[in-house]
């Protein structure tokens, strides 16, 4: 099936702190990717985040146990790719986007799945791999071959 640049399609490269958003301005056998959106955000490890040691509380009368540290980096990734959801389900709804393929790793892509909402019927691909710091190019080629196999 081949399909116009007016039919809008967007390709979403994502992991945990960063998401380019491109539009597709060429047609199914001949991508031209154009860089709509790029957001990067700065998640710093939970060593940076955190200064002091986990703290302590009684444990049932026999001494002290560590309290478990909480994971804020993923926390912080997590709210990230919740509100990249929102947005593409946001466009969706406003029928500013018609076709969506996502690129993201594994965690990544649970997590944008499960917060989809409205832009879940126009997802025609969600692709199991890392490439937000990918050459266009070679996010093109990759988008080509998806288009491919339909």
């Amino acid at each position: 099936m081949t399909t116009g640049p007016d039919r809008e399609m967007w390709i979403v490269a994502a992991d945990g702190g960063k998401a380019l958003i491109y539009r597709n301005n060429g047609f199914d056998d001949l991508p031209d990717l154009r860089l709509v959106d790029a957001e990067d955000e700065n998640v710093p490890p939970n060593r940076e985040i955190f200064t002091d040691k986990p703290g302590r509380r009684a444990d049932d009368g026999h001494g002290y146990s560590a309290m478990e540290q909480d994971d804020a980096h993923q926390r912080e990734e997590e709210r990230f790719l919740k509100d990249l959801a929102e947005r593409l389900s946001d466009a969706a709804y406003k029928k500013k986007i018609e076709r969506l393929i996502i690129f993201a790793p594994d965690r990544a892509l649970g997590i944008l799945r499960d917060n989809l909402d409205h832009a879940e019927p126009i997802t025609e691909h969600m692709v199991n791999v890392d490439v937000v710091n990918e050459p266009a190019d070679k996010l093109t080629a990759r988008v080509k071959t998806v288009l491919a196999k339909g």
